[in-house]
């Protein structure tokens, strides 16, 4: 070979290096710019939702997320760094460049401090082992930081509801205040006040933190001038213990009139510790609920099999004392709709104190309903108030009819209105009629939910913040929180195919390794 003929063989391998060099650099950049994740699940639950991908795609401006999770933890928070860091580079992914992470672990005094300037506070951790016990404050959170506004997701307790807790975070923090729905909770028939409830370890106030976290949650007073403010996109209902007066029953009417979605959450029963009794409460709602196509039923709901733990008042040594116990008046649901949103996702419903609630069967074509959650089979009503004692709860009950029984229902379309042929009642100190010139006789297009039991509010917070979501039609919010991330449970084969599974998996490795043998001596002969 000449010389000339080494020079040009050497030019040709150059060239190539460096084209391969190019061509890597060039993929590297495009790469960066585009991203690909591909998820085998059969739900798609690592898969950023479509609320997630938009929430960070409208970002105008450098969103910064400012991450301190302490290292180095136990189960089962060894995984949370990793996970948080994950998920966020997927938003950042989707946000054009817009979200920027900032990674600290906060193990020295200064990164604390930072941490909390940033409104991320500490949580105790406990970790016992056979070896070791340890007992420390460490962090657990993100903090948002959009222009001037700030929004804090700590602490990051649960992976499973962490894209859900970041998305919410990222709107209420890139969300301007006058942008924001307002739900409305109604006052002045004895409900309760849910700003009242101050205590962080109590359910109402938990569940007051979760929906301001999206919206904002004021109280509404009915029955005087006026009627409900024309800011409020939607309204909650929760356990009137007094008569509603017809005042306040014509102002809610008036709001489902004007379309604006309704839920009602109110029980029919109560207990009387005093008497030990269950009793009626008198609220007089039932009439105007069945004229929009919602029943709720008078009588006593029980289910001896599926049921949850009360505080209640038991007899020892001739005194009272609170004990918890499986109270058959504590209604488990776990019988739910796939095909309605608000439940999706959704294990169990706890019901104390509930009755059933169902939906008309001659609906007007222009108005639909629907079953979201219905008792167990075991469920039974009885038309009696009976004793709260468990004991005697455990026994048959004269004329009990058997379930299973709807126990929360929904209805949508056009609804006519209660007061169409009644007059406009007065506002307390009035007697002289008043004019009916704005009176709604004929509604828009509305939602409406109805629950048979006021005290379902404090036990199922996930039910409710997906109910707000759905009457406010929000459903990216409830696909989100619907998605559960975790190991899918085996099904266990049955008897036919459990034996042949068996001699599979123990016989399949000794006859590939004498199969293996046989071809390598046969390989030498």
């Amino acid at each position: 070979m000449t010389g000339s003929s080494r020079r040009e063989l050497l030019w040709h391998a150059w060239a190539q290096a460096a084209l391969w060099l190019c061509i890597a650099l060039l993929a590297n950049h495009l790469s960066s710019a585009m991203f690909v994740r591909v998820d085998l699940t059969s739900e798609g639950l690592y898969t950023l939702s479509t609320a997630a991908k938009s929430s960070v795609r409208r970002l105008d401006k450098p969103l910064v997320a400012n991450v301190f999770i302490s290292d180095g933890l136990e189960a089962p928070y060894n995984n949370h760094r990793q996970a948080v860091i994950e998920k966020l580079e997927e938003l950042r992914a989707w946000s054009g460049g817009r979200l920027e992470i900032r990674y600290t672990d906060p193990s020295d005094d200064a990164s604390q401090a930072d941490a909390e300037r940033f409104g991320i506070q500490p949580v105790q951790y406990r970790f016992r082992s056979s070896a070791r016990q340890e007992l420390k404050w460490v962090w657990l959170g993100v903090s948002l930081t959009y222009g001037n506004r700030r929004e804090v997701v700590s602490p990051i307790a649960h992976l499973e509801t962490l894209e859900y807790e970041l998305v919410r975070a990222i709107r209420r923090v890139t969300t301007e205040t006058d942008d924001r729905q307002i739900v409305g909770y109604t006052q002045g028939s004895g409900e309760p006040d849910l700003a009242s409830f101050t205590d962080q370890k109590n359910p109402l106030h938990q569940l007051r933190k979760q929906i301001e976290s999206t919206h904002d949650f004021v109280p509404v007073v009915l029955g005087a001038d006026g009627g409900v403010p024309e800011n409020i996109d939607a309204l909650l209902v929760i356990g009137p213990q007094n008569p509603v007066s017809p005042r306040a029953q014509y102002q809610i009417d008036q709001f489902v009139m004007g379309g604006g979605p309704t839920a009602f959450f109110i029980s029919t029963i109560r207990p009387d510790w005093r008497r030990y009794r269950a009793s009626e409460v008198p609220h007089g709602m039932q009439a105007q609920l069945a004229h929009y196509g919602l029943s709720f039923g008078r009588s006593v709901l029980l289910d001896r099999q599926s049921n949850e733990k009360l505080p209640v008042y038991v007899r020892v040594g001739g005194q009272l004392q609170v004990a918890e116990v499986n109270h058959p008046m504590a209604i488990v649901s776990r019988n739910m709709s796939p095909s309605s949103p608000a439940v999706r996702g959704l294990d169990a419903l706890i019901l104390p104190f509930a009755t059933a609630v169902s939906v008309a069967k001659d609906l007007p074509p222009e108005r639909r309903g629907s079953v979201w959650a219905h008792t167990g089979a075991g469920a039974v009503t009885t038309d009696s108030f009976p004793s709260l004692d468990f004991k005697e709860l455990a026994e048959p009950i004269d004329g009990e009819v058997a379930g299973p029984f709807p126990v929360a229902v929904a209805v949508s379309g056009v609804f006519d209105s209660w007061f169409a042929e009644r007059p406009v009642p007065p506002p307390p100190g009035r007697t002289e009629a008043l004019a009916e010139d704005d009176k709604i006789v004929a509604g828009v297009p509305g939602r409406i939910v109805a629950v048979g039991s006021a005290d379902f509010v404090a036990n199922n917070h996930a039910f409710v913040l997906n109910t707000v979501d759905w009457l406010l039609q929000d459903a990216s919010l409830i696909e989100i929180r619907s998605r559960k991330v975790g190991f899918a449970e085996l099904d266990a084969p049955d008897a036919a195919q459990a034996m042949p599974i068996k001699l599979g998996m123990a016989g399949l490795p000794f006859g590939l390794l004498i199969l293996l043998s046989f071809l390598r001596v046969r390989g030498r002969q």
